[in-house]
């Protein structure tokens, strides 16, 4: 009995390392593209004097997302109680979609991408957080491992069923 509680506290830490790997990766993201952002900022700055309205609107919105996955790691305690349940409610697809390839877009642009997205007026019932969470590693990978070309996100219909897919030029999983 005691072997097999010291293995399920042994694969609870685990899994909980993984979930703050995977959360901490996340978080900066939206800290990355800040960054981008605010060097685009000082560059135009230094060379026109002028401040850009649409680049500080960038650095506040990834900074509003930040803040808000800071706001979800709070909710590892939730989690970690079995009390975590998803937050379903009835969202515009593009409403999530946007700011997260908002951010992700200076960051494959940097890398000299091309970060498009096929327009859809979807509406999904979801955990908008979840789905956030969901998409930026999606992307994220998707922008890591693609060393030029394109990354593509779309939205299929299945009948009742939204199927949201992350297309690139990457060089893929390995078998």
């Amino acid at each position: 009995l005691r072997a097999e509680i010291e293995t399920q506290l042994r694969d609870a830490g685990r899994s909980k390392s993984h979930f703050m790997s995977a959360t901490s990766h996340d978080l900066l993201q939206p800290i990355h593209a800040a960054r981008l952002f605010t060097a685009s900022l000082q560059q135009n700055l230094s060379q026109s004097g002028e401040v850009n309205p649409e680049l500080v609107a960038h650095i506040d919105q990834s900074l509003q997302r930040a803040e808000r996955l800071i706001t979800d790691l709070r909710e590892i305690s939730r989690l970690d109680s079995g009390r975590h349940e998803p937050a379903f409610t009835d969202v515009a697809l593009l409403d999530v979609l946007n700011p997260v390839l908002a951010d992700l877009k200076a960051i494959g642009e940097s890398k000299g991408l091309s970060l498009r997205c096929v327009p859809s007026n979807l509406w999904l019932k979801i955990d908008p957080a979840m789905l956030t969470r969901i998409l930026q590693n999606l992307i994220g990978n998707a922008i890591r491992y693609t060393d030029r070309g394109k990354v593509l996100v779309g939205v299929r219909r299945r009948g009742a069923v939204a199927e949201i897919q992350v297309c690139d030029t990457g060089r893929g999983i390995s078998p």
